[in-house]
């Protein structure tokens, strides 16, 4: 009951008591059955919400909480293999660091055990972009079809088609990749329509590119560039980079990754681990493997 009520909770710093409380009771439940599997998820659960809500400032920390969330949760499942909600947050907590491989296996292990758990829409959402991070397009395709054919509403199992023209090899359908536009704006809330235009145009950038549509695909994505004051974080910068990778523009794509992670250092971690086929293109270059390394 404390986890729910920090999940219900908006904001993060009321949050922080309602999780300790649900840490406190996991921990009281284990010292009376180590081998409890509920306590362990829970126990796993809560330390990976601090994480998850932005709590832990430390990056160390952060790191630290989250591999004692995993090993929880990799407990939990060794006592109750059947346990499809622990397979869900081990999978979402493996995605956390950067490990493909166990975030797609257990969220596969999850769907197997219940298809229709509370969690399918994420669980196949996870399925998905395991296997396009691993850039694996036969599978991305399957499990993008299989969350659209279950929930046609959702925005990311609109999204994931767009994300599959992004793909190397793929031929983009770009008539269609213009509807997938559309029809992102009508199921985005209102207020989160500046950001999440501009982003999926230019993903929509990238099909251009790979459609070999150049021209195109550079005026889009110039026209969805933003400031802070919409994208924080610069995603749109990285997301660029990518962009001009498609479409041959490798000198401009590492000068938007040096600003990029000059400006945000704390994403350096996922650039190395996370979407490594988006920079096939330009790794050998020296610039962009100092960037790697931070030199």
């Amino acid at each position: 009951l404390a986890h729910r009520q920090a999940q219900l909770t908006r904001r993060p710093p009321d949050a922080a008591p309602l999780l300790a409380s649900a840490d406190s009771f996991a921990r009281q439940a284990l010292a009376l059955d180590s081998r409890d599997a509920g306590a362990l998820e829970l126990r796993g659960t809560a330390a990976y919400a601090h994480v998850l809500r932005g709590l832990i400032d430390d990056t160390a920390a952060a790191r630290a909480i989250t591999d004692t969330a995993a090993k929880a949760l990799e407990a939990a499942v060794n006592v109750d293999p059947q346990r499809a909600s622990a397979w869900v947050r081990l999978s979402e907590v493996a995605y956390g660091q950067f490990n493909r491989a166990l975030a797609r296996d257990a969220a596969r292990r999850a769907y197997e055990v219940d298809a229709y758990l509370e969690n399918a829409g994420s669980v196949l959402w996870r399925l998905f972009i395991t296997a396009y991070d691993m850039a694996e397009p036969t599978e991305a395709a399957r499990w993008c079809e299989v969350g659209h054919s279950r929930f046609p509403e959702s925005p990311l199992f609109l999204r994931c088609q767009l994300l599959l023209m992004t793909m190397r090899g793929a031929s983009p359908n770009v008539d269609r990749g213009w509807e997938l536009i559309e029809e992102l704006n009508a199921v985005t809330p209102r207020p989160q329509r500046p950001f999440a235009g501009r982003f999926n145009r230019m993903l929509m950038s990238v099909a251009l590119g790979r459609a070999g549509l150049t021209d195109s695909a550079r005026a889009v994505m110039t026209g969805a560039r933003a400031d802070r004051t919409i994208d924080p974080q610069g995603e749109l910068q990285g997301l660029e980079a990518f962009a001009r990778t498609a479409i041959g523009d490798k000198e401009e794509a590492v000068r938007l990754l040096e600003g990029y992670l000059r400006d945000f250092p704390a994403h350096r971690e996922g650039f190395r681990r996370l979407n490594t086929w988006w920079w096939q293109d330009i790794q050998g270059d020296p610039r962009f493997r100092a960037l790697l390394t931070g030199t």
